[in-house]
């Protein structure tokens, strides 16, 4: 018989909490001596007290242990055991899934029943839908989507151009300076235009430049009536250009000579030799005279510029 400096003491004062929670019945404590059930842990010992589930923390289990069978150890299977024959718990013993799984098209567990593997996924409608837009592009039954430029000095009639290509009810005809950059959206039979009128006074041509890269098309507008100005119109058209966005790039520039209804007006051909049109080899051009007031002259450009669009890979 060990004494209380092998443990003894611990284990006759665990005896004792086990059977102050006991029954009080002694022919049922003596029923329990002879079967010789080991100490109640403290956590049943507790919820067989006051009959309430008790959170606690399980023991961690050693590396050893953790990686073998799936067989449960002693104590947890005499506590279940306890725990059955209390009402506390179902009789089955519990069972601890090994950590292994299969790795594959599916997760399949070694413990239990196969599953059956993940379903795959049908492929998103918007892939099946771009065949069809592929499709009807090739047949020419696509409506084009195309990002223009409207850029010019202030005051040279940008606004009132684009007001002009607009369906007649969503024309306003009260046009004020642009602040910045509007944007206006309108559409043809082929062709769905989203135009960047941007504002052309001094301190916003810095803008500019940001969107030359998103441009499919450029359309500059010249007041012909200010001679004065066409060389300030001049520079902004050599810097736009030279630009690393533009250089190398095939884009299509329509220009509008605005305001010829006015008696000093420079014709078409003059301005284009005051820009130089002439020097620009490797993009498309196209100048023609317009009165934006009127409406003169802006589809002819714009039929233009509609068949360079077509004829270009977007």
């Amino acid at each position: 018989m060990r004494g209380p400096g092998a443990g003894g003491g611990k284990r006759a004062s665990d005896r004792g909490e086990y059977e102050a929670a006991a029954s009080t019945d002694p022919r049922e404590r003596q029923r329990e001596r002879q079967r010789g059930f080991p100490e109640c842990p403290p956590c049943l010992r507790q919820e067989r007290d006051t009959r309430a589930p008790v959170t606690h923390k399980p023991r961690p289990l050693p590396p050893a242990r953790a990686a073998s069978s799936g067989a449960p150890l002693p104590w947890r299977r005499e506590a279940a055991a306890w725990a059955a024959r209390s009402g506390l718990a179902p009789a089955s013993p519990p069972t601890l899934a090994p950590p292994h799984t299969h790795t594959g098209t599916g997760s399949v567990s070694v413990s239990g029943p196969p599953q059956a593997p993940d379903r795959p996924r049908p492929a998103p409608r918007r892939a099946a839908m771009g065949l069809f837009d592929k499709l009807a592009g090739w047949l020419g039954l696509k409506r084009r989507e195309v990002n223009v430029l409207c850029l010019g000095l202030d005051n040279s009639g940008k606004s009132t151009i684009i007001d002009q290509l607009k369906p007649e009810h969503a024309q306003t005809h009260d046009i004020v300076p642009t602040i910045g950059f509007s944007v206006e959206k309108f559409s043809t039979s082929s062709l769905s235009f989203t135009v960047f009128d941007m504002s052309g006074q001094g301190r916003y041509r810095s803008l500019w430049e940001h969107y030359y890269k998103d441009a499919q098309a450029i359309i500059f507008v010249i007041d012909s009536g200010d001679k004065l100005r066409i060389v300030v119109a001049k520079e902004e058209l050599d810097t736009l250009l030279n630009h690393p966005d533009v250089k190398h790039k095939r884009i299509p520039i329509l220009f509008f000579a605005n305001k010829m209804d006015l008696r000093d007006a420079l014709s078409s051909v003059k301005v284009s030799q005051m820009l130089g049109l002439n020097n620009i080899k490797d993009k498309p051009w196209h100048i023609c005279a317009s009165n934006a007031l009127k409406g003169e002259g802006l589809h002819e450009g714009v039929e233009w510029l509609q068949d360079q669009i077509r004829s270009m890979k977007i």
